[in-house]
C-alpha cells in the first residue's frame, strides 16, 4: 500500500443562505460519491472539501476526524483550529493503493467477503455545530457476474456462442458477450465465485474431447481443459448446486457428472434411467435439480447426491414435446424457455412445481437458444439490494401498493402517505409548483423534493431491505429541522442511495411492465403537499 497526501486551497465563489458561522463538507473518492472497484491494484484518492458557507464572516474549523483513514496515516496538517475566509474552502487529498480484494477489506475495516463495501465518513466541528459527510467504496472481484435474478440465455452454433440477458417480463434480450472459438452449452452460474461454467462441445482447441470453460462477465473465456469422462458425449444441460459443484448431463447416453469447479475432480457420476432432460436447474428451496423431459412433456426431479431421478406431475400440453431450457429465480420461481411449433417463435412459461401446470408468460422471436442460467442461490455475504430510484415507483403501481401495505409512510412536517394515489401525487408533482399551479417557496420546494426521496427510500427499505446508509439517511431526513441547504444536501444523498441498486436485477415478484399513462390518470388536479 502506497500513500500520499497534499493540501489544496480553492476559492469557490458560491453564494450561501447561511446566517451564522457555518461550515459544510463533501467527500469523494476518485471524484465519485459512490465508487465501485473492479480492477487491482487500484488507486483511491479521497478528496475532502470543507467550505465556509457564512456569507460575510470567516469560519474556524475546530476539529476534523476520519476514523477510517486515520489508521492509514491520515491527519490534518496544520492541525485545527484553521480559519477559512469568506467564500473559500479547504481541500485535503489522501491517496491509498488497494492491492487486492482482501486489501480492500483491510482498508475498509470490514470482514473479507466476495464483495467488500465500506463508507468513509469525515466529521468536522466548529464553535456552533458540526457536520458529517461521506463517500462509499465497493470492491468486487474483477469481471465476475453479479449474483441476482438476472437470467442469461445462450445461442450457440458450431464454435460460435452469443450470451445475452433475458427479461422475463418483456422477453427482451441484451447482448453480454460473444465468442467464435467456443461453442458452449450446459451453463451453470456459480454463486460461490461469480463465474459462468459451461461445456464446449465444439471449439477450436483441436481436441475432440469436450472442454470445461469458465466465462466472466466481460466475455473472457478460460479453457479449463477436457476430461476423459466427457469424451463421446454431447453435454447439453448444466447447473450449480448449493455447495458450488457443477452437475452436467449428456444428450444421447443419459450420462451425468458432478464436478468440482476448482479442481475438475469428478465428485459423482452415473446414468439416468430415462432420457436426459433437455433443461434442468437447481431449486434453491431444496437443492435438487428440476428438469423438463421433452420427450414426455413432463417434469422430473433429480438428486445428484443419491443418483435418484423421478418423473412427476401432469403432461404439460401447452409446452408440448419441444426442446427447452430452464432457470430458477432466488425465490424458487421456475421458468421454462422453449421452442414452439412455430419455428420462428420461442415461448417462456412459469411452471407450478407443486400443483402442476405451466403458465405462458409470452412469446418472442426465436433465438435458437441453447441454454438458460441464473444465480439461484443468493450469496451469503456482500449482496447488494435491488433498490430503485423514484422513477421506478412512479410507473410501477404494484410496487407502491406492496410498499404501503404495512402502513403509512411518515414524512416529517408534511402529511403522511397513506394511499397509492397519495404516493403517485407526490412522485409526479413538480417540486416548484403545486398541482393547482401555485409556486412553492424555495424551502417548500426543497422539502417536497426531500419528501419524494424519503418515500422512495422507505419503499426500498420495505421491499428490498435497503442498506445501512439508506437507513441512516432516512433517520436524518425524519429528524432534521435544518435550513434549505441542509435539506437539499440530504435530498441529493438520498437520491444517490436510492439509485445504487440499478445494476441488480429485480426479484421476479416485483417485475412488471411500466404503466406511466395509467398512473397519471389516477392523479387529481389538486394541491399537493
Amino acid at each position: 500500500m502506497r500513500m500520499k497526501k497534499q493540501w489544496l486551497l480553492l476559492s469557490l465563489l458560491v453564494p450561501s443562505l447561511a446566517t451564522a458561522h457555518d461550515l459544510d463538507c463533501e467527500v469523494s473518492v476518485n471524484e465519485q460519491s459512490d465508487l465501485v472497484v473492479r480492477e487491482y491494484p487500484a488507486t483511491l484518492t479521497f478528496r475532502q472539501v470543507m467550505r465556509n458557507i457564512h456569507p460575510t464572516l470567516p469560519s474556524t474549523l475546530q476539529q476534523a476526524t476520519d476514523p477510517l483513514l486515520e489508521p492509514l496515516g491520515w491527519s490534518f496538517t496544520p492541525p485545527p483550529p484553521v480559519t477559512i475566509p469568506v467564500n473559500d474552502s479547504l481541500t485535503y487529498e489522501f491517496t491509498v493503493t488497494v492491492e487486492s480484494l482482501e486489501d480492500c477489506a483491510r482498508i475498509g475495516q470490514v470482514p473479507p467477503s466476495e464483495s467488500v463495501e465500506f463508507t468513509d465518513t469525515l466529521q468536522i466541528g466548529w464553535d456552533q455545530g458540526m457536520a458529517t459527510c461521506s463517500a462509499r467504496v465497493q470492491c468486487v472481484p474483477a469481471d465476475t457476474f453479479v449474483c441476482d435474478d438476472t437470467i442469461y440465455v445462450s445461442s450457440s452454433a458450431g464454435t460460435n456462442t452469443e450470451l445475452m440477458t433475458l427479461d422475463p417480463v418483456t422477453l427482451a434480450t441484451t447482448p453480454v458477450s460473444s465468442t467464435t472459438e467456443f461453442g458452449y452449452d450446459a451453463m451453470g452460474l456459480s454463486h460461490i465465485d461469480g463465474y459462468l461454467y459451461a461445456i464446449s462441445n465444439r471449439n477450436l482447441s483441436g481436441d475432440p474431447i469436450p472442454h470445461v470453460v469458465r466465462v466472466d462477465r466481460a466475455g473472457n473465456i478460460e479453457d479449463l481443459g477436457g476430461l476423459p469422462e466427457l469424451a463421446g458425449q454431447e453435454w447439453i444441460v448444466g447447473t450449480i448446486m448449493e455447495d458450488g459443484s457443477y452437475v452436467i448431463g449428456s444428450f444421447l447416453g443419459s450420462h451425468w457428472l458432478r464436478l468440482n469447479t476448482s479442481t475438475l475432480e469428478i465428485l459423482g457420476q452415473g446414468t439416468l434411467p430415462t432420457t436426459t432432460p433437455t433443461a434442468w436447474a437447481t431449486n434453491p428451496l431444496d437443492n435438487k435439480i428440476y428438469g423438463y423431459q421433452s420427450f414426455l412433456a413432463r417434469m422430473s426431479v433429480f438428486d445428484p447426491y443419491t443418483g435418484v431421478l423421478t418423473v412427476f406431475g401432469p403432461v404439460l400440453g401447452n409446452v408440448g414435446i419441444q426442446p427447452c431450457s430452464c432457470a430458477f429465480q432466488q425465490d424458487g420461481t421456475y421458468l421454462l424457455y422453449c421452442y414452439t411449433s412455430d419455428p420462428t417463435l420461442d415461448a417462456l412459461f412459469e411452471v407450478d412445481l407443486i400443483n402442476g401446470g405451466a403458465t405462458l408468460l409470452g412469446s418472442t422471436t426465436s433465438l435458437a437458444a441453447g441454454d438458460l442460467a441464473s444465480c439461484a442461490f443468493p450469496p451469503t455475504e456482500g449482496a447488494a439490494p435491488a433498490v430503485r430510484p423514484a422513477g421506478y415507483y412512479m410507473t410501477h403501481e404494484a410496487a407502491l401498493e406492496r410498499c404501503l401495505a404495512p402502513g403509512p409512510v411518515k414524512l416529517g412536517l408534511l402529511p403522511a402517505i397513506v394511499t397509492k394515489e397519495d404516493a403517485l401525487r407526490l412522485l409526479w408533482s413538480s417540486p416548484a409548483f403545486t398541482l393547482g399551479g401555485e409556486q412553492r417557496s424555495e424551502e417548500q420546494a426543497t422539502r417536497h423534493a426531500l419528501a419524494r426521496q424519503t418515500l422512495t427510500g422507505v419503499c426500498n427499505q420495505r421491499l428490498f431491505g435497503g442498506t445501512p446508509e439508506l437507513q441512516r439517511l432516512l433517520l436524518d431526513a425524519s429528524t432534521t429541522l435544518g435550513r434549505t441547504q441542509t435539506l437539499s444536501r440530504l435530498e441529493r444523498h438520498l437520491g444517490a442511495a436510492n439509485g445504487r441498486g440499478l445494476d441488480v436485477a429485480l426479484p421476479f415478484s416485483l417485475r412488471s411492465r411500466a404503466t406511466p399513462s395509467h398512473a397519471l390518470e389516477q392523479l387529481q388536479p389538486r394541491s399537493s403537499p
